[in-house]
């Protein structure tokens, strides 16, 4: 069966034209009139930008910014989000990057002198403007580029990666095979759409005629998500572990009937929280999803139900077994691959795979790849930089970053070890072990914790009970929040930045 989103998106729009496309700040949004959004911003583009195929598209929390992303598939162009949060700098880099000439943008950012400095061209998506005939919509094929998310980059500038029709397409259509969504279904988005874990909650749903329910990010997004999923019985939440963890106070009062999947991704997912959280979703089917941005969204999915023990390595859930068409590898640092049971680096090939990075030195990044012959053919598998071992149920539990290994006085160290032993004294989640060059060039580690002021001294009395010495933390760190990136992960770049000051 062929799967085509933007061919989706026009008929769901017709099918379920009464239903609730968007509920955004309080307000809900037809699918009658994102079609109309859709339509008019369609027209706009097509009258306005000839060669440009690269769209910038500033990611306002309204109707018109995802009604912009959409229409710049049927202008026959790529989005790229920006996002408003991100300092000036970053985003000014990705649009010398990828070129981008016009910005796309509601009329909040259009007046905002923040972005005056900017050099590009501003068109404001929230004017009035006549719709394009359906019959003039242009449909892309499977190698149009969808859209280019920027993640943090080796060099500190971040790094572009393309995703093609063929790809999304290939994970919609996955998704919409596997999963038991209906238009009455109502789904969270708290997602950064610029963050490739966000396409499950405000792309997706459109695929069934559902609702997506987003959280204004002016807002506390865990205490707004709560209401929005309170409120409205939100059916499919999605979110990352850290998020979650805000919630962890509150469980003993939390029975959310209502939600019937519960979907994490993003980074690891610790198994008391899972354990505990299940509590509060009795009736969904909970999810642990697993993928870089350079395999469009999610490849691996471990699932169960509430009343299930749960599958884990060193206190983190497992990451599961392949979902759609995609296929994966382990090998160890010699490129051998290795058997069931032996720990080393997944990697993962499939039609969701992207094809590289943007404008990248092609040589720099053949480290990034491993090949294989199979069937006459020349396979290309992505190095995910993440360490699994598969179980004998075909399982693969996550055992950490290959860069999260560090040598410590000889020693190889874990940080993950680390991280568990902390998160299991001080019954907090949102905690990060860093490995840190001190001024004698050895590495020393330094943990970073949130909300676990005044117990440093007990936490390292414990530690000292549980691991070897040069495994103890030099310097233990307690803030009120951890910096979190656009995603909702725990930024760990800035915390290491933090750490050499």
């Amino acid at each position: 069966m062929s799967f085509s989103i933007s061919k989706r998106i026009i008929e769901n729009c017709g099918k379920y034209s009464c239903n609730n496309a968007y509920y955004i700040n309080g307000k809900g949004y037809s699918y009658e009139h994102l079609k109309s959004e859709i339509l008019k911003i369609t027209k706009l583009l097509i009258e306005n930008i000839n060669n440009e195929k690269l769209i910038g598209v500033f990611t306002n929390n309204d109707i018109y910014s995802y009604a912009a992303l959409y229409a710049c598939w049927y202008a026959g162009k790529t989005f790229v989000p920006l996002n408003l949060e991100n300092p000036i700098g970053r985003i000014q880099d990705i649009i010398e990057q990828t070129g981008i000439r016009t910005v796309l943008c509601s009329q909040e950012s259009y007046n905002c002198d923040k972005f005056s400095g900017l050099n590009v061209r501003y068109l404001n998506i929230e004017v009035k403007n006549p719709e394009l005939p359906e019959d003039q919509l242009i449909f892309p094929d499977k190698d149009q580029l969808a859209y280019i998310l920027f993640t943090s980059g080796t060099t500190g500038k971040p790094k572009g990666v393309p995703i093609h029709f063929e790809a999304l397409n290939s994970f919609l259509k996955f998704f919409v095979t596997d999963y038991d969504i209906t238009e009455n279904d109502k789904f969270l988005q708290i997602y950064d759409i610029g963050f490739d874990g966000a396409v499950p909650s405000y792309l997706a749903p459109l695929c069934f005629g559902a609702s997506v329910y987003t959280v204004p990010p002016d807002e506390i997004k865990y205490l707004s998500a709560y209401k929005l999923i309170r409120k409205h019985d939100l059916t499919v939440v999605k979110m990352t572990p850290s998020i979650l963890a805000y919630f962890k106070p509150f469980f003993k009062e939390m029975l959310l009937e209502k939600v019937r999947y519960s979907i994490f991704g993003g980074e690891a997912l610790p198994e008391s929280l899972a354990n505990e959280w299940s509590k509060c979703v009795p009736r969904a089917q909970i999810q642990n999803v697993y993928g870089p941005t350079e395999s469009t969204v999610f490849c691996l999915r471990y699932e169960w139900e509430s009343s299930e023990s749960i599958k884990s390595n060193n206190g983190i859930v497992s990451i599961g077994k392949p979902s759609g068409d995609n296929e994966f590898l382990v090998i160890d640092k010699k490129d051998q691959i290795l058997k069931e049971g032996e720990m080393g680096e997944l990697c993962v090939n499939g039609p969701q795979l992207f094809k590289g990075y943007w404008h990248s030195d092609k040589r720099k990044e053949k480290d990034k790849y491993f090949y294989i012959e199979k069937n006459g053919k020349r396979l290309k598998y992505y190095k995910t930089g993440d360490l699994v071992f598969k179980d004998t149920k075909g399982n693969y539990m996550f055992c950490g970053r290959i860069d999260s290994q560090i040598q410590v006085q000889g020693y190889r160290v874990e940080l993950g070890e680390v991280e568990q032993h902390s998160r299991d004294f001080l019954g907090l989640n949102n905690l990060a072990a860093i490995g840190v060059e001190n001024l004698q060039g050895t590495t020393e580690i330094h943990l970073f914790t949130e909300g676990a002021k005044d117990k440093e001294t007990e936490l390292r009395n414990h530690l000292l009970t549980r691991l070897p010495y040069y495994m103890i933390p030099t310097k233990i760190i307690d803030l009120p929040e951890l910096p979190k990136s656009a995603g909702g992960k725990i930024d760990r770049a800035k915390l290491k930045k933090m750490a050499l000051k």
